[in-house]
């Protein structure tokens, strides 16, 4: 029933046109229900008019004041109050119309040390934010490539590129040493090359890792072959090697060993009997270090048969 009154209220507001069209209605209608009896007129433009009050947001309510004494006088305010309480406990859920003609316009957030400018209505708040918005210069950091400490080459593949110096024959003739490139050194037909017999170790009374390996010097147009042991080491621009035994013509070294402290070499040589391009013994010679250098202590022959 309260719906339907509602639903005459709202139709009688949208006939009326405005808010005095409704009073006068109201008012209008009043004296037509006290001169004729007939509340229910009355009772509908009532609720009509409080319904828009309410959706206008405004609870004053002015009602056609009909006469003290007249029937109408005590129905007017039992409706009036029954309607507004009524609409009182559902106002929570009414939501107030927004006016048609405001508009919401985004705000731009201003981040520190910028100065955002109005945009243009054509233009979204992003476009115009990023247009408009001076952006800080980010100084680019320069990124230096890592210095890696490049640790000198030791051992035997350090050899290669080694710098030989020796006071013996033919070293003795170059004082200022030979500087080796892929393990060979060359100038006016004389050749050093490194050997393949090469070991590393502990020598006793030398401190650190000890690199022996072996040389053959060669003359162009030549059949003259001087093996060299010589023992090597890191040095202030790189490694060094120093001589410490030639041998003699075509006497090849097979292989060089550290043990015990000394550097054990196994090399073919020859009796006095054998021409120099012929071997017949294997000797196996122990060399112990000294202050001085490498030194053949002792050694031992074995028959041998090419």
């Amino acid at each position: 029933m309260l719906l339907e009154k509602f639903a005459h209220g709202r139709e009688a507001y949208r006939l009326s046109g405005s808010v005095l069209a409704v009073r006068r209605a109201a008012a209008l209608h009043g004296e037509e229900m006290y001169s004729t009896g007939v509340v229910r007129k009355g009772w509908y433009f009532i609720v009509g008019k409080l319904t828009m009050l309410f959706r206008r947001g405004s609870f004053t309510v002015r009602l056609p004041r009909p006469e003290k004494g007249n029937p109408m006088h005590k129905t007017v305010l039992f409706a009036a109050s029954v309607l507004i309480g009524t609409l009182t406990g559902c106002g929570d859920t009414a939501a107030p119309v927004a006016d048609s003609a405001a508009t919401i316009q985004p705000a731009v957030a201003e981040s520190p040390g910028t100065h955002a400018v109005s945009a243009e209505p054509s233009e979204s708040p992003t476009i115009a934010r990023v247009r408009t918005t001076a952006a800080k210069a980010v100084p680019t950091k320069v990124v230096k490539p890592a210095v890696t400490a490049t640790r000198a080459r030791s051992g035997c593949s350090a050899v290669s590129t080694a710098k030989v110096s020796g006071s013996e024959a033919p070293y003795g003739d170059h004082p200022q040493g030979l500087q080796l490139s892929g393990g060979v050194w060359s100038s006016g037909g004389e050749r050093l090359a490194v050997q393949r017999p090469c070991t590393t170790g502990t020598l006793e009374n030398l401190d650190g890792t000890a690199t022996v390996a072996t040389l053959m010097w060669s003359t162009e147009g030549t059949t003259g072959r001087w093996w060299a042991l010589v023992l090597c080491g890191p040095g202030k621009t790189g490694t060094q090697c120093s001589v410490q035994d030639v041998l003699d013509d075509r006497e090849p070294i097979q292989s060089v060993t550290i043990t015990g402290g000394d550097a054990v070499v196994v090399y073919l040589t020859r009796t006095e009997d054998v021409p120099a391009a012929g071997v017949n013994i294997r000797r196996t010679a122990i060399y112990h270090y000294h202050v001085n250098g490498l030194a053949q202590t002792s050694f031992h022959d074995e028959p041998y048969t090419p």
